[in-house]
């Protein structure tokens, strides 16, 4: 009974989405436009959760590629797992993707860590640089 409802729960998680070949890179580093409807076009609020991911996640890879190399897996893996909610959650997909890819490398899927933790660094200083621009816009007049 545990296992069918595990099975259906695990199932039931919302996924991320693909990105194809043809997507733009800066597009796909950091999607404005999936944070501004989440926040329902609050552009103050987007500004304001955007600035908060760059605050908070700023240091995440070097972190994790510290605590990978150090063999704390749990503690990588569970970064990990807060990186793909949040990247996720302010448009940075690309970073959200990598993130999901380490988490799954972490639990066991055989993967090379060390190609996944290089794949996030790269996605999330992408997102990064991206965010520093939009942020470093002041955009329309009010």
């Amino acid at each position: 009974m545990l296992l069918r409802w595990s099975a259906k729960r695990r199932d039931a998680e919302p996924t991320l989405p693909t990105l194809r070949p043809d997507d733009d890179a800066s597009r796909a580093a950091f999607e404005r436009d999936v944070l501004h409807r989440s926040v329902h076009g609050d552009e103050s609020l987007v500004r304001k959760l955007a600035g908060i991911f760059r605050q908070r996640d700023r240091d995440a890879a070097a972190a994790l590629a510290r605590w990978v190399a150090d063999g704390d897996l749990m503690r990588a893996r569970d970064k990990a797992h807060d990186l793909k909610g949040g990247a996720g959650a302010v448009g940075a997909l690309s970073t959200a993707l990598a993130a999901e890819a380490l988490q799954r490398t972490l639990d066991g899927d055989g993967v090379n860590v060390q190609q996944r933790v290089a794949a996030l660094q790269h996605a999330l200083s992408a997102a990064l640089e991206a965010i520093d621009a939009f942020l470093s816009d002041p955009g329309p007049p009010l």
